[in-house]
Parts: C-alpha cells; sequence; structure tokens
C-alpha cells in the first residue's frame, strides 16, 4: 500500500468516528483474550438455562493497579436510584432479568452496588469450584467500605452441599450474608429487590400479628413444637384463658382431646421452663 492510501487511510479513520470505534473495540477484544490466562474472570451459569447462558464469558475483572486507582482517586457520583454494576460484569445474563429497577456500568469494586452501604459479590459455585481462592480476593478487595454484604450464590452444579458448606463457613468468619439462587433469573430478582427496598422500613417483611386476643394466643401457643391451631381452640375453650393454660397440670391437659403425653409435656416444658440455662 502506497503512502498517499496510507495517509488517505489514515485521515478516514479520524474524520468517523464510527469507523474508529469498532477497531478500538477489537483491540480491547484483542487485548482481553490474549490476557485470558491470567486475569480473565469467566462466570459459568446455570446449565439448565440456555445455550446463551452457557456461552457467557465477562470481561476481566477489577485489577489491582485498577482497583488502587478508583481507591485514590474520585470518580463521579453514581446515581443513587440505579443498580451500579461493576464492568467485570458486562455479558452477564444475571444483567438481562434487572427489569424493574435502572442499572449503569460504574467504577466500583464489588460486582453490584445496590444501596450507599449495601454490596453484591456474584459467585458462581461451577467457576468457584475450578478457583476456590477467587471469592476470598474479591472479599479482601471490599475491606469494610460497606455495612451490608451480600454474596450471590448462583448454584449451578448437581452436587453442591460441601462447596456451599464451604462457602457458609467462609461467609460468616468474613461478616457476608449469602443468597442462594437457582437460576439467572432468580439472582437477577434478588439484585431488583435489595435495590428497590434500600430505603423501605422492615414492616413490609416483618410477620403481621393481628391484635386481637385469640390471633395472639394462637400465634403464642403454635411456637410449641406440634401444637397446631385446633389444640388452641381446644386449649381456649377448656381453660378459657393464657392464664389457666399456664397454670394447669399435666394430668389437666392429657384430658383435652388430641394432648397426649408428648403433646402435653412439650407445651408444659415451654410453659415452665425458663428462658435462660443457670448453668452456663
Amino acid at each position: 500500500m502506497s503512502a498517499e492510501n496510507l495517509s488517505n487511510s489514515s485521515s478516514a479513520a479520524t474524520d468517523s468516528p464510527a469507523s474508529a470505534a469498532p477497531s478500538h473495540s477489537a483491540a480491547e477484544a484483542h487485548n482481553v483474550v490474549t490476557s485470558t490466562s491470567t486475569q480473565s474472570i469467566f462466570h459459568p451459569t446455570n446449565a439448565r438455562v440456555s445455550q446463551q447462558v452457557l456461552d457467557f464469558v465477562p470481561t476481566t475483572a477489577p485489577t489491582s493497579q485498577s482497583l488502587t486507582q478508583a481507591q485514590s482517586s474520585p470518580s463521579r457520583a453514581p446515581a443513587t436510584h440505579a443498580v451500579i454494576v461493576n464492568s467485570c460484569q458486562r455479558g452477564n445474563p444475571v444483567l438481562d432479568h434487572i427489569r424493574n429497577v435502572p442499572w449503569e456500568y460504574g467504577d466500583i469494586v464489588p460486582d453490584y452496588q445496590v444501596g450507599q452501604t449495601s454490596c453484591v459479590l456474584f459467585l458462581s459455585l461451577r467457576y468457584h469450584r475450578l478457583h476456590p481462592e477467587y471469592v476470598g480476593l474479591r472479599v479482601d478487595q471490599l475491606r469494610d467500605r460497606y455495612l451490608l454484604r451480600i454474596l450471590l450464590v448462583l448454584v449451578d452444579v448437581e452436587d453442591n452441599q460441601s462447596s456451599l458448606r464451604e462457602l457458609q463457613h467462609m461467609a460468616v468468619q468474613r461478616q457476608l450474608t449469602t443468597i442462594l439462587a437457582w437460576s439467572s433469573e432468580e439472582a437477577g430478582r434478588y439484585i431488583e429487590s435489595f435495590k428497590a427496598f434500600e430505603n423501605k422500613p422492615p414492616d413490609s417483611i416483618r410477620e403481621k400479628v393481628e391484635d386481637a386476643y385469640f390471633p395472639r394466643l394462637t400465634d403464642c401457643l403454635t411456637s410449641v413444637r406440634s401444637v397446631n391451631k385446633t389444640d388452641v381452640v381446644t386449649l381456649a375453650s377448656n381453660f378459657d384463658s393464657f392464664y389457666n393454660i399456664a397454670k394447669a397440670t399435666p394430668q389437666e391437659l392429657s384430658l383435652c382431646p388430641g394432648f397426649g403425653e408428648q403433646k402435653t409435656q412439650r407445651l408444659r416444658d415451654a410453659l415452665t421452663q425458663p428462658f435462660v440455662n443457670k448453668s452456663r
């Protein structure tokens, strides 16, 4: 190719932003492919969902250099109404299922930021088996930045008990809250919910107990193992009040229909044994 042709090609590429963008993307893709052995982080997902999920190969995870830069230099404030997504999650099928809240890519350490003090680390169980050190390194990068640190585990292997037990042990030690999802759609819904309920009080998920006497009596007595709502009706009709039930002897309780020796003993133990073990 002549120098004139090279000059024309260079000027055309400079004058046309649309033509320059693909070449830039190709260069980035080449860098990702050539650095796969050391930096590329794969997130294999559920083999039961679709071929698109199986073909997911996200971009590289945050490097130590980029994390250092993010810690030392301030970045633009992300939108508080949106889920902030780490660029290493680009291409993750979970993003296709975050539909009810907005999301955008941002310069963050965790995989997802769902609140000012809440974050999510995403982990495929299949990937964890191949690289068990990965999750520990990601938790180390979080340090003490977030109060609520969620480990969202995609269970995409059949034999998962030992791996889940290991992750839960690590989560307790590292102050993580473990959430399990069995599909990318379920994982996306969890992330949506974390963001949607960011500023909501716990009343919506707190158990509601009516103020009337009998519903409260039912809620109290059915907390005893094997005592059901029918038993509560029987006790209330025979003893009239909770005070009389608590004072009843085992012989009196056993006269009630449906109360055998074992159920009677369990109810008596719940009503008479101390709440605190004094032997400790």
